[in-house]
Protein backbone atom coordinates (compact mmCIF):
# COMPACT_ATOMS: atom_id res chain seq x y z
CA UNK A 1 0.00 0.00 0.00
CA UNK A 2 0.82 3.69 -0.17
CA UNK A 3 -0.85 6.64 1.48
CA UNK A 4 -0.43 10.36 1.91
CA UNK A 5 -0.97 11.46 5.54
CA UNK A 6 -1.66 14.87 7.10
CA UNK A 7 -1.31 15.26 10.88
CA UNK A 8 -1.54 11.47 11.28
CA UNK A 9 -4.67 11.20 9.14
CA UNK A 10 -4.44 9.51 5.73
CA UNK A 11 -5.57 11.71 2.83
CA UNK A 12 -5.28 9.57 -0.31
CA UNK A 13 -4.40 6.01 -1.14
CA UNK A 14 -1.78 5.30 -3.79
CA UNK A 15 -4.48 3.96 -6.10
CA UNK A 16 -6.26 7.33 -6.19
CA UNK A 17 -6.17 8.59 -9.78
CA UNK A 18 -4.99 12.07 -10.68
CA UNK A 19 -5.04 13.87 -14.04
CA UNK A 20 -1.59 14.93 -15.31
CA UNK A 21 -0.72 17.25 -18.15
CA UNK A 22 1.49 14.79 -20.07
CA UNK A 23 0.50 11.27 -18.95
CA UNK A 24 -3.28 11.52 -18.59
CA UNK A 25 -4.75 9.84 -15.51
CA UNK A 26 -2.25 8.00 -13.32
CA UNK A 27 -2.35 6.54 -9.79
CA UNK A 28 -0.91 8.86 -7.14
CA UNK A 29 1.74 6.25 -6.27
CA UNK A 30 3.27 6.86 -9.74
CA UNK A 31 3.60 10.64 -9.37
CA UNK A 32 7.05 12.20 -9.24
CA UNK A 33 8.22 15.62 -8.16
CA UNK A 34 7.70 18.05 -11.02
CA UNK A 35 4.78 16.18 -12.61
CA UNK A 36 2.05 18.67 -13.47
CA UNK A 37 -1.40 17.76 -12.10
CA UNK A 38 -4.85 19.23 -12.75
CA UNK A 39 -5.90 21.79 -10.13
CA UNK A 40 -9.21 22.89 -11.66
CA UNK A 41 -10.49 25.29 -14.28
CA UNK A 42 -8.20 23.73 -16.91
CA UNK A 43 -5.04 24.63 -14.99
CA UNK A 44 -2.11 22.39 -14.00
CA UNK A 45 0.54 22.89 -11.32
CA UNK A 46 3.73 20.92 -10.55
CA UNK A 47 3.99 18.48 -7.63
CA UNK A 48 6.55 20.08 -5.35
CA UNK A 49 6.50 17.81 -2.29
CA UNK A 50 5.39 14.51 -0.81
CA UNK A 51 5.49 15.65 2.80
CA UNK A 52 3.54 12.72 4.21
CA UNK A 53 4.37 9.79 1.93
CA UNK A 54 4.13 6.34 3.56
CA UNK A 55 4.75 3.50 1.05
CA UNK A 56 3.56 0.69 3.38
CA UNK A 57 0.73 2.46 5.21
CA UNK A 58 -2.56 0.78 5.97
CA UNK A 59 -5.68 2.42 7.33
CA UNK A 60 -9.28 1.62 8.16
CA UNK A 61 -10.32 5.22 7.58
CA UNK A 62 -10.99 5.39 3.84
CA UNK A 63 -14.23 5.82 1.90
CA UNK A 64 -14.73 5.38 -1.82
CA UNK A 65 -17.20 7.91 -3.24
CA UNK A 66 -18.82 6.75 -6.48
CA UNK A 67 -20.52 9.19 -8.87
CA UNK A 68 -22.36 8.73 -12.13
CA UNK A 69 -20.58 11.67 -13.77
CA UNK A 70 -16.93 11.21 -12.72
CA UNK A 71 -16.38 7.64 -11.52
CA UNK A 72 -14.97 7.15 -8.03
CA UNK A 73 -12.59 8.79 -5.57
CA UNK A 74 -11.00 7.12 -2.53
CA UNK A 75 -10.12 9.50 0.30
CA UNK A 76 -9.88 9.38 4.07
CA UNK A 77 -13.00 10.00 6.13
CA UNK A 78 -11.32 13.17 7.43
CA UNK A 79 -10.39 14.55 3.99
CA UNK A 80 -12.13 17.83 3.17
CA UNK A 81 -14.26 17.96 0.03
CA UNK A 82 -16.57 20.64 -1.32
CA UNK A 83 -20.32 19.97 -1.55
CA UNK A 84 -23.24 21.94 -2.93
CA UNK A 85 -25.95 22.37 -0.29
CA UNK A 86 -29.03 24.55 -0.99
CA UNK A 87 -27.20 26.79 -3.50
CA UNK A 88 -24.24 27.16 -1.14
CA UNK A 89 -20.79 25.57 -1.55
CA UNK A 90 -19.20 24.40 1.70
CA UNK A 91 -16.31 22.18 2.77
CA UNK A 92 -17.06 19.05 4.80
CA UNK A 93 -15.20 15.89 5.75
CA UNK A 94 -15.84 12.92 3.47
CA UNK A 95 -16.87 10.50 6.25
CA UNK A 96 -20.47 11.65 6.80
CA UNK A 97 -21.30 12.14 3.10
CA UNK A 98 -24.37 10.28 1.85
CA UNK A 99 -25.81 8.99 -1.39
CA UNK A 100 -27.36 11.94 -3.22
CA UNK A 101 -24.92 14.56 -1.90
CA UNK A 102 -23.43 16.79 -4.62
CA UNK A 103 -19.61 16.97 -4.78
CA UNK A 104 -18.27 20.21 -6.25
CA UNK A 105 -15.64 19.28 -8.85
CA UNK A 106 -14.59 22.77 -9.90
CA UNK A 107 -15.35 25.74 -7.66
CA UNK A 108 -14.59 28.20 -10.48
CA UNK A 109 -17.48 27.07 -12.69
CA UNK A 110 -19.63 25.09 -10.23
CA UNK A 111 -19.29 21.67 -11.88
CA UNK A 112 -20.61 18.97 -9.56
CA UNK A 113 -21.24 15.23 -9.41
CA UNK A 114 -23.90 13.36 -7.47
CA UNK A 115 -22.75 10.60 -5.12
CA UNK A 116 -24.43 7.35 -6.18
CA UNK A 117 -22.86 5.10 -3.53
CA UNK A 118 -20.26 5.07 -0.78
CA UNK A 119 -18.07 2.13 0.15
CA UNK A 120 -16.11 1.91 3.39
CA UNK A 121 -12.53 0.74 2.80
CA UNK A 122 -11.01 -1.43 5.52
CA UNK A 123 -7.39 -1.15 4.33
CA UNK A 124 -5.30 0.31 1.56
CA UNK A 125 -4.56 -2.41 -0.99
CA UNK A 126 -2.45 -0.83 -3.68
CA UNK A 127 0.01 -3.67 -4.11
Amino acid sequence: GFACFFQGIPCFSGSAMVETRTMGKVPMKDLKLGDEIAVGNGNYEPVYSFGHYHPTAQSKDFVELMTKEQGSMKVSKEHLVFVQDAQKTKSVTAGPLQKGDHLVLDTANGDSATITSIKQSATIRDG
